[in-house]
């Protein structure tokens, strides 16, 4: 604040101590500061106060804290006649006042009350949505489960046939046992020669490499479909949890 204001501020507020010297029904003090302190018998307490307004029923003022009002019944008879109060217009003016502040405050709850209830109109929409999505997902969830359980004994079937392939090619022997013979793509040809035997050896390799490749893609499968059913099966009994839960809460 700069000097000229304070120097209005002050002054104004020495006017309004030497306008209400004569009070008996509040308190005036000159502070050591310089302030003047104003104390309405209501226990409200201005510092250096001045008029800024005039009301029926009281005085607007500005003061140090901000802004306040002053009842005339508070005031002094001489600022009561200075300011032309009239006791019957003033309660009038004040009953008006408070039945205004009455009806505002009630705007106010019935306001609030139908915020309320519009934003519990609104959840109970989105938690019902929710629920039907939570339906259609269990449902999703039942019939993947099924599949699962339905396609994993048929990998292990699978993946146990192509294992008992590759042994079984794997233990047979070139001459298949029977010499003058030789193995190639799983029947017995007779022996002609070395090079047919050689030519016999890559066939019966290519056919293992062949199976052992369907092997291990059965087994990745079969790992991934069980990793994939205890994940869901967790899943799925949170979800029909919480789906009994908001369904109750619905109800």
């Amino acid at each position: 604040m700069n000097k000229p204001q304070r120097y209005f501020i002050t002054g104004l507020a020495i006017l309004f101590l030497a306008v209400t010297a004569t009070a008996v029904d509040y308190k005036v003090e000159k502070l050591p500061n310089g302030d003047v302190k104003v104390t309405l018998t209501n226990g409200k307490v201005y510092y250096n106060p001045h008029i800024v307004g005039r009301t029926p029923d009281g005085l607007e003022v500005a003061h140090k804290n901000g802004v306040g009002f002053m009842p005339f019944m508070y005031l002094s008879e001489r600022l009561q006649k200075k300011y032309n109060y009239n006791p019957e217009a003033g309660q009038a003016y004040s009953k008006q006042k408070a039945a205004m502040k009455r009806q505002m405050a009630a705007n106010r709850r019935k306001k609030a009350q139908a915020a309320k209830a519009n934003k519990l109109k609104w959840k109970k929409y989105f938690d019902k949505r929710h629920l039907e999505n939570m339906e259609i997902e269990i449902i999703k969830l039942e019939r993947r489960i099924k599949f699962l359980k339905e396609q994993i004994p048929k990998l292990e079937a699978k993946a146990d046939k192509h294992m008992n392939s590759i042994t079984s090619l794997a233990g047979s022997s070139t001459s298949n046992g029977r010499p003058g013979y030789s193995w190639r793509g799983g029947l017995v040809y007779s022996n002609r020669g070395k090079n047919q035997r050689r030519r016999s050896e890559k066939s019966k390799n290519r056919v293992i490499d062949g199976v052992a490749e369907e092997y291990l893609s059965s087994k990745n499968t079969l790992k991934a479909y069980r990793r994939e059913l205890d994940k869901k099966e967790i899943r799925l009994i949170q979800m029909k949890r919480h789906y009994k839960r908001l369904k109750e809460k619905l109800e």
